[in-house]
């Protein structure tokens, strides 16, 4: 005897609602990724979605969100199930998807000056588009003033500039709509053109020992101090970066400390011995 399933029930009904605010939020214009999201139910009546396109199963987890990384097809529905305790599911919610309407070949240049130029190319069919530069909020490296800016283009170009985007290399997220088709998006990093002073006030000297502040800003990775001295000649000696020990003498102490470049995160103590 094969038994298909067995179920042990205790008579109530425990079949869920359906997902809610489900859609995709992304669909990669130049791959078969695809990222969808809902919202969440709490896990006591909700223990895993399913998701699928027509009857291709794609992905499931106990989330509000799932990355596909390979589509089977361009065009479809895509279907949501919420599944209960008792592995009972409830009705499909649906978003369509039509990659074949979308645009492709999506392209993002950022510029030092602040404009970001975007490109693509246009399907058979092809509408108004909706083109949005944002920053990417869910990235580590985000800007410090979250950026956005939408505007429409003419359905037979496949081009636009966006201006005054951030230029301190924190994340961006592009999204292309085409009228009709999923929404092609693309990722990345906006231009890197921004230099914020490191404040004297990080720079701590105690005796022999200089105590380097982590910076606050996000955009750094290595730290340099470089010294610079009058001689005794009356002349500033040639710039040297401070190493991993470096001997002053007592006559010729550094006077400034010139902090550029990008740090790794964390506090940095070098200890400067003295000559004798």
């Amino acid at each position: 005897m094969n038994i298909g399933k067995l179920t042990v029930t205790d008579g109530a009904a425990h079949t869920p609602a359906a997902p809610t605010n489900f859609q995709v939020e992304r669909a990669y214009a130049n791959s078969d990724e695809l990222i969808v999201k809902w919202n969440r139910a709490d896990y006591s009546t909700i223990k895993n979605y399913l998701l699928y396109l027509d009857n291709t199963f794609l992905g499931g987890r106990y989330d509000d969100t799932l990355y596909v990384k390979h589509l089977p097809a361009k065009t479809g529905t895509l279907k949501l199930y919420a599944v209960g305790a008792d592995g009972s599911r409830s009705l499909a919610t649906e978003a369509p998807l039509n990659e074949a309407a979308a645009v492709s070949d999506a392209k993002v240049e950022p510029g030092k000056d602040g404009n970001v130029k975007v490109s693509w190319t246009n399907p058979q069919v092809s509408g108004e588009k909706t083109v949005t530069v944002k920053s990417d909020t869910g990235s580590w490296r985000y800007a410090a003033k979250p950026y956005s800016q939408t505007v429409r283009v003419a359905a037979d170009k496949s081009k636009v500039t966006i201006a005054d985007a951030p230029v301190d290399s924190s994340r961006y997220v592009v999204n292309v709509d085409n009228a009709g088709g999923t929404t092609a998006t693309a990722t990345g990093a906006f231009a890197d053109a921004a230099i914020e002073p490191y404040p004297a006030c990080s720079v701590i000297w105690n005796g022999d020992n200089v105590t380097l502040a982590r910076p606050e800003t996000q955009d750094w990775r290595y730290l340099y101090m470089t010294e610079k001295w009058i001689g005794e000649n009356g002349k500033q000696q040639q710039e040297n970066q401070l190493g991993a020990s470096y001997t002053y003498s007592q006559n010729t102490p550094p006077i400034t400390g010139i902090i550029r470049g990008r740090t790794t995160p964390a506090s940095y103590t070098r200890s400067i011995p003295r000559q004798s």
